[in-house]
């Protein structure tokens, strides 16, 4: 295993996860990944016939495929793939594995890797008396590392539709081509971040969509921006330029509110007596989870390692605190958020490359070099009006620097 400094790894040799961040199963999309079918076609045969591993060759061949695809992600992006053991957690009809036809054969065929040697596993727990439990993790052993090494070396993770050569918007291989033009690296700072090199070459962006339809999802995924801390990216530099952040405050709330036709006034995360950022996990849980029950149980149990519980009433509060969105929560909103938030990217981009600026996208936020702050700021708040106002919404928004 090689590990550098800042928790980066090379993603062509064997490693150990930071168990401290996952990729989870709602995350991966269940769109096919071509490169990885033959990983798939040989693990099948592993799989196949192991206890609890189903019969049926398309349902053992649909979550072989996405347990694959979450492995591989893990892999590359130097964590683990989080997933739940509990039945409720795959059979709930609102629930966001269910919508995405993840089943709980999932447990069986990781279970069945492991027992093969192909992958390490650490099992979820649960305190019965605290409420509070981690999920499973599972991350590729010594023995698949090196498949995916090998298709990491062949080219891209995969390509989703939007990354074919026909069919790939023309900003996005409008931006590619900028990224691959462009120096980004950490200016003066770059030689004390020998880790830089390992990942510097990773500028290619693509869209992760979380359905075949491209309705969820559809975030820019790739860049090593997108991987580094915060603290490490205020020092990154295009071209030479030193670079501002700028991101949207509360975006998902404001958009939420926009839809309705109404504008977001203060701060959706301020409740007196909590912090700020323990109401931020109440208001993502209400909007991820299907009811009420799941998010007071999702702040019981944060999933990251080292999360502290946070006060499951909170959950109540936030519903409380805004009846006017009341009916976005429990109803996997997320869904759609990430489309929108994830268009508003793509627009901003798009605006940007018209005059020859690039933008490092991660996801609400954007960095671009200092001298074109005000063109970056320009594209944001012209791109998110448009949107509000098209949903009959006052174009009341705020941006942020980071």
């Amino acid at each position: 295993m090689t590990e550098t400094s800042a928790g980066e790894h090379d993603p062509t040799i064997e490693y150990f996860p930071d168990m401290s961040h996952s990729v989870t199963l709602d995350s991966i999309g269940t769109i096919p990944a071509p490169s990885l079918v033959n990983v798939e076609d040989a693990l099948l045969v592993v799989v196949r016939g192991a206890p609890g591993v189903a019969r049926r060759e398309g349902l053992l061949r649909h979550h072989l495929a996405i347990a694959v695809r979450g492995l591989y992600l893990a892999w590359y992006e130097g964590k683990c793939l989080a997933y739940p053991g509990r039945a409720s957690a795959y059979s709930d009809r609102r629930g966001r594995l269910y919508q995405l036809g993840i089943g709980r054969q999932i447990c069986a065929i990781i279970g069945a890797l492991e027992v093969a040697g192909y992958v390490h596993r650490q099992a979820g727990w649960l305190d019965q008396r605290t409420g509070v439990g981690r999920v499973n993790r599972a991350w590729a052993s010594e023995a698949l590392a090196p498949w995916f090494g090998a298709t990491y070396r062949a080219g891209l993770p995969w390509k989703v539709p939007e990354m074919a050569a026909d069919d790939q918007p023309p900003f996005l291989r409008a931006y590619n081509d900028a990224l691959g033009a462009a120096v980004i690296d950490l200016g003066a700072m770059t030689p004390a971040a020998p880790w830089l090199d390992r990942i510097a070459h990773r500028k290619f962006i693509y869209r992760r969509f979380s359905d075949a339809e491209q309705t969820a999802g559809g975030r820019f995924y790739g860049g090593w921006w997108q991987q580094v801390p915060r603290a490490v990216r205020r020092w990154i530099c295009i071209d030479g330029d030193e670079t501002v952040e700028l991101d949207f405050k509360a975006q998902h709330p404001t958009l939420l509110y926009a839809r309705k036709g109404l504008a977001l006034m203060g701060d959706p995360y301020a409740v007196e007596g909590f912090s700020r950022q323990n109401c931020k996990l109440a208001f993502n849980a209400c909007l991820n989870a299907e009811n009420i029950v799941r998010a007071r149980q999702a702040l019981r149990q944060p999933s990251e390692v080292g999360a502290v519980p946070v006060d499951p009433r909170l959950a109540d509060v936030i519903v409380e605190r805004h009846p006017a969105i009341a009916e976005f929560f429990f109803s996997a909103a997320w869904r759609w958020l990430q489309r929108k938030d994830s268009e508003i990217a793509s627009r901003i981009i798009a605006r940007l490359l018209e005059h020859g600026i690039t933008a490092l996208a991660i996801h609400d936020s954007f960095i671009v070099a200092r001298k074109y702050v005000a063109n970056l700021e320009a594209a944001m708040g012209l791109t998110m009006a448009e949107m509000m106002i098209a949903w009959g919404a006052p174009p009341v928004f705020e941006i942020n620097s980071k």
